[in-house]
């Protein structure tokens, strides 16, 4: 069964939009998703945005149940300045996650310090996805 890749361009989680990966099958129980963030550092701010990732943001994400398991920074070319990815066990636990007050505060403060954020989620696969 073909998945497709689920793209939330908004602060805000549409269910029906995650539900695409079917929490609920039976075929998804044990199914790892990956959340693959990507942004872009504001101008001035790298200092601030470095502490921010290393102090609270990587240690909030991981309290929140996502495991960070790729982080990518681009020192040229046309994409996103960083590319971040994280797992979870399955997609119920994704969109729970992605729902939670501790995720939207998270997220909010990142926005602080990054602009031109985007987030996906989709099935999990061994290597670099975007």
């Amino acid at each position: 069964m073909r998945r497709r890749l689920l793209c939330f361009n908004r602060r805000a989680v549409d269910r029906t939009e995650i539900s695409a990966l079917n929490p609920m099958s039976p075929n998804d129980a044990g199914s790892m998703v990956k959340l693959l963030l990507s942004w872009d550092i504001k101008p001035d701010l790298e200092h601030e945005y470095f502490e921010f990732v290393v102090r609270e943001f990587v240690p909030g994400i991981t309290k929140l149940g996502i495991q960070t398991i790729d982080a990518w920074y681009t020192l040229y070319g046309e994409c996103s300045q960083i590319l971040t990815a994280g797992v979870t066990e399955d997609s119920k636990t994704m969109l729970r996650i992605l729902e939670s007050e501790g995720w939207y505060t998270l997220e909010n403060k990142l926005l602080d310090y990054v602009e031109n954020l985007e987030r996906k989620v989709v099935p999990a696969s061994a290597g670099f996805q975007l």
